[in-house]
């Protein structure tokens, strides 16, 4: 955990896991809201199994401390890992190993599971899907989806209705097309929900990626704004992650150019205020070709944070960011510094 103090982030604070296992790899996918933090863990068990759990954790006193697993699942050659939100009192994982969508509500007496659903409608996700969840919606992406044609994709969104969690709509754009992979990453708000295409085609270019805005209302769910990133190139994977918070949209491009380097990545964020109209690019000037930026976004009403997972080399202040080669590194924005429109 970080903390902020006096325009600078400082780690305040480390969660381990309960106990050390073979091959662990600890925080795999994490979510955090207020207190409590769920975190995706895959190990070793003492039969060499692989296995995936998801740990509560709460912090009390200042000390975060395990409360138990909530879900759990043996791995399988080509699966892979679960989405997870967290939002008030509300859990949702997503997994490709089950092929399902679990909720879970915390009480006085821990995480209890509240509702169980496939993951899609008539063609079951083979390897990837994505999700996130709001208090009273929940998207699921389905990248491999061949309801329309095969991995063109579909989402489905579902609505919290006095508790119980059904399917609310499915939803594909009329340009859907055979290989856009429309699911691959998904955020929501309580009246908007974005998807990307990963791989559509645009005017950018072959597989050039898009995402989609939908707004939300009481008369039903309308898409309403189509994005890519303008001059990001063909495969550059627009939409590999996104982000939804008050009006704002953010986008991760981890192959789009930048400052006439391929490949370095770049994240769009485009805001309500303008109707979405204006797009601007975030990148990092010291980023090396093959950095992957924009391979993690996440947004709330105070910070935009965007991970690089291949990032190296110096700051504009000759600060290193990593000791090793390709460590990877995330940048944290304060939204106010990005001007008014944001």
């Amino acid at each position: 955990m970080f903390t902020k103090s006096s325009g600078t982030w400082t780690r305040s604070e480390t969660i381990f896991p309960p106990r050390n296992a073979p091959r662990s790899e600890f925080g795999v996918d994490i979510a955090l809201q207020g207190d409590r933090a769920l975190i995706a863990e895959t190990y070793q068990d003492s039969e060499n199994e692989s296995r995936l759990v998801v740990r509560a954790y709460r912090k009390s006193g200042g000390t975060w401390s395990h409360r138990g697993v909530i879900w759990q699942s043996p791995i399988f050659e080509g699966n892979t890992l679960p989405s997870i939100s967290l939002v008030d009192d509300i859990a949702l994982i997503a997994s490709s190993i089950t092929r399902q969508i679990y909720w879970f509500k915390h009480t006085t007496d821990g995480w209890t599971k509240v509702a169980q659903l496939p993951a899609s409608g008539p063609s079951e996700p083979r390897n990837y899907i994505a999700a996130d969840s709001s208090s009273e919606y929940a998207v699921v992406g389905v990248p491999e989806d061949t309801s329309t044609a095969v991995s063109a994709g579909s989402a489905y969104l579902y609505r919290n209705e006095e508790g119980a969690w059904n399917h609310h709509t499915d939803l594909r754009p009329n340009d859907l097309d055979r290989g856009d992979m429309f699911g691959y990453a998904v955020a929501i708000t309580d009246s908007h929900v974005l998807v990307s295409a990963r791989d559509d085609s645009n005017p950018n270019g072959s597989g050039a990626g898009s995402a989609y805005l939908y707004s939300i209302t009481e008369t039903g769910v309308t898409q309403v704004k189509k994005f890519w990133a303008a001059n990001s190139g063909s495969g550059s994977h627009y939409g590999i992650t996104v982000g939804l918070d008050s009006g704002v949209s953010i986008v991760g491009a981890t192959r789009a150019e930048s400052m006439g380097t391929k490949y370095v990545g770049a994240a769009y964020l485009r805001t309500a205020a303008d109707d979405w109209a204006h797009q601007y690019k975030l990148v990092d000037s010291q980023a090396p070709q093959g950095a992957y930026f924009g391979n993690a976004v996440a947004i709330d009403e105070a910070h935009v944070a965007i991970g690089a997972t291949n990032h190296h080399g110096t700051s504009p202040g000759s600060e290193q960011y990593s000791a090793f080669d390709q460590a990877g590194a995330v940048f944290v924005v304060d939204r106010s510094a990005l001007g008014n429109n944001s």
